[in-house]
């Protein structure tokens, strides 16, 4: 039953998500035609700007999912209203509380932003992207229920269809109005409209949900806030890791930069989600997986299963965007708009240390062991900021990164597992660090091996020449992968469930 629901999840998310890439694709292909290239950094630090103001969420999302997971298994309607009844006012408030800390960044601006005053309208902008921010938690909490129940695909289904309307009605309105303002308040009308239509379609699902009386006990509130201050500096980590690079390219380097590096980053921001969705689909299984108290060697069993898969689905897609990201932007948008190589290779490697994070933190947050490395976060944060500043002063923009991946490095990528082996499997850890190191060295040898390969193609039709490196890349990128894990028993599973899908495709319908 989780394996049938997750694959739901799985299957609706990720097309859900590629179909909203292709539609954000040509937006922001408009987007770069018919508006500035500063106007697109200004876009991308505004963003990252907001990300930060997140923040006040305190990670209460989280750990308040971790508790909807067991009265979900024991059908406890009670309880599940009174925790959703909590989430609501606390959500209320997050609204309220980063509009008013929004409103106050607007002074400060300037730090951000050399010669504030040449563009127009800057403070408005900065202003519809607040509020946003903030509106989009009045109705989020609902949703939350949806996931948890294991139910991710009608979530996927709202929020992708508006995703996917949004971009064409933003891509219209630039081409006839270039009229960035009215881009903004669109995206604040489809905002409040999809959140609305979700918390209607959970309170129509989840009727009990409606009853406003029920509320939890104040040491239950304890509780979920002990663990939503543990989340919040997990999520102070996460946050300067992830939305402080445009803000340290603006200052050490110029705004316009920062709009070159975001069509990278909406590439691989687009990746990431693709990618994340999956992790979003399972991670509700894994909750209820968690909440049944099956042994720990089921767990870890089933840990290692999802663990390889995303060192198999990181490790192709590592090696394809080095091997492709500059071709791509090259045939997309320019020369102009090229970042070089090494640049490129330190970003897609920043990809994978973050992505291969995935399953630990998926079962991390399952378990609910927040509170245990509670403090590495911390560590992290401060790592970033000093050694992406000072290998930003030596070696630019690619110094921002070097120390992004130093930081992970040196804090999550070893404190996470050590933890869900510890506290969640209760076994050694030291069997996930020998695999870590090995399989990043395999992949060190299929980048040279893809990249050289790739490079090695040349054709008169830029348009074919990228489409046989694409081909190319994949079919080699995928064999090598293939020969690494052809005795690899998490991949026979993986091979044996693809077979068993297959069939039912083929053969279920003449068994009824």
């Amino acid at each position: 039953m989780r394996t049938e629901k997750s694959l739901r999840n799985v299957k609706y998310s990720i097309i859900g998500q590629v179909v909203t890439l292709f539609a954000s694709f040509i937006q922001r292909t408009i987007f770069i035609k018919f508006l500035s290239q500063d106007l697109l950094g200004i876009n991308s630090l505004f963003t990252n700007i907001l990300s930060i103001l997140s923040l006040a969420e305190l990670g209460v999302g989280t750990s308040i999912t971790y508790y909807l997971y067991k009265p979900i298994y024991e059908k406890d309607e009670t309880k599940i209203t009174q925790i959703m009844n909590f989430f609501k006012k606390i959500y209320i408030i997050i609204g309220w509380v980063i509009f008013c800390l929004g409103m106050l960044i607007i002074p400060f601006l300037s730090l951000f932003i050399d010669n504030i005053k040449d563009y127009d309208n800057i403070y408005l902008i900065y202003i519809l992207f607040v509020l946003n921010t903030s509106i989009s938690y009045f109705f989020s909490y609902d949703r939350t229920l949806i996931i948890a129940n294991q139910d991710k695909y009608i979530d996927a289904l709202y929020r992708y269809v508006g995703y996917v309307l949004l971009y064409i009605t933003q891509a219209i309105v630039i081409i006839v109005s270039k009229n960035y303002i009215l881009f903004l308040i669109l995206q604040i009308i489809f905002t409040i409209v999809e959140n609305y239509l979700i918390s209607r379609k959970a309170r129509k699902d989840y009727p009990y949900i409606n009853n406003k009386k029920l509320q939890l006990e104040k040491n239950e509130k304890k509780e979920i806030f002990k663990n939503a201050k543990a989340m919040m500096l997990h999520k102070i980590g996460w946050v300067v890791v992830s939305s402080t690079d445009n803000l340290l390219i603006s200052k050490f380097i110029n705004i316009t930069l920062v709009g070159i590096y975001s069509n990278y980053n909406m590439i691989i921001s687009a990746l990431t989600t693709v990618i994340t969705q999956i992790y979003n689909a399972i991670t509700a299984s894994i909750g209820n997986l968690c909440a049944s108290k099956e042994d720990n060697n089921k767990q870890e069993n089933i840990f290692l299963k999802i663990d390889f898969f995303t060192y198999f689905i990181y490790a192709i897609s590592t090696s394809c965007l080095i091997a492709l990201f500059n071709p791509f932007i090259k045939l997309w948008i320019g020369e102009k708009y090229l970042l070089s190589i090494s640049t490129v290779i330190i970003i897609s490697i920043s990809f994978y240390i973050n992505g291969m994070r995935k399953s630990v933190l998926a079962f991390r947050d399952s378990m609910g062991l927040f509170y245990v490395d509670r403090y590495k976060s911390l560590i992290e944060a401060f790592l970033n900021i000093v050694l992406s500043i000072v290998f930003a002063m030596k070696f630019g923009i690619d110094g921002i990164f070097m120390g992004t991946i130093l930081s992970s490095l040196l804090s999550s990528s070893w404190i996470e597992p050590l933890v869900l082996y510890k506290y969640g499997f209760r076994m050694k850890v030291k069997n996930y660090y020998k695999r870590f190191i090995v399989r990043f060295i395999y992949l060190f040898v299929i980048i040279i091996i893809n990249y050289y390969l790739v490079t090695a193609i040349s054709i008169n039709s830029e348009i074919f020449e990228f489409c046989i490196k694409v081909i190319c890349s994949l079919i080699v990128t995928t064999t090598l992968m293939i020969i690494y894990s052809i005795k690899n028993e998490s991949f026979k599973y993986f091979v044996n469930l693809f077979k068993q899908k297959i069939e039912g495709i083929f053969y279920g319908k003449k068994k009824v």
